[in-house]
C-alpha cells in the first residue's frame, strides 16, 4: 500500500449542480513544513496540520467529497481568493456535514474526547475534577479561529 496521499479535484461552478459533501473546518497551521501530496495525479504542496488530516482520513478511503479551502481554491490567485470567501457561509451551510479537524491526537486529547462524550450522554457538565486533557485539547489553535463560529454554525 502506497502512503501518498491522491486526491481528486472536482470542480463545479454552480453549488445547485454539485455532488454531496462534507466541508472541512480547521487551521492552516505554520507554513513550514510543507508536504507534497498528488491532486489529479500532479504534485500539490500543502500546510502539515492538513497533511495530517489527510493521512488519518486517507487510511480510510473517504467515498464522498470533501469542500477544503487549501486544496479547492487557488490560493496564489488574489482575485479567485477574495471572490471565494463571498461563498464560504453557503459552502459551509450547504455541506451534508462539516468536519472539525483539531489535529493530531496529543495531550491526552483520546482522553479529552473521552470525556466530553460522557459529559454529553450523561447530560453533566465538566467538573473541576475533569482531566487537564481537556484543558490541552481548548487550548488548541483551533478555537482560536474567528472562522469557526461561521463554519460550524452554518453547518
Amino acid at each position: 500500500m502506497s502512503d501518498t496521499i491522491s486526491c481528486e479535484l472536482k470542480i463545479s461552478t454552480e453549488l445547485a449542480s454539485r455532488p454531496f459533501y462534507k466541508a472541512l473546518s480547521y487551521t492552516w497551521g505554520s507554513l513550514l513544513p510543507a508536504r507534497q501530496i498528488l491532486v489529479n495525479g500532479e504534485p500539490f504542496t500543502v500546510r502539515e496540520n492538513l497533511y495530517q488530516f489527510l493521512r488519518t482520513i486517507h487510511h480510510e478511503k473517504p467515498t464522498f467529497f470533501f469542500f477544503i479551502d487549501q486544496i479547492c481554491i487557488d490560493q496564489s490567485n488574489v482575485q479567485e481568493r477574495n471572490h471565494q470567501v463571498n461563498f464560504m457561509g453557503q459552502i459551509y451551510h450547504e455541506a451534508i456535514q462539516v468536519v472539525a479537524w483539531l489535529g493530531p491526537a496529543a495531550d491526552g486529547s483520546d482522553e479529552a474526547m473521552f470525556w466530553i462524550s460522557r459529559s454529553q450522554s450523561h447530560t453533566s457538565h465538566y467538573r473541576r475534577n475533569d482531566p487537564v486533557s481537556l484543558n490541552y485539547l481548548f487550548q488548541r489553535a483551533y478555537w482560536k479561529r474567528i472562522w469557526i463560529l461561521q463554519e460550524i454554525m452554518l453547518a
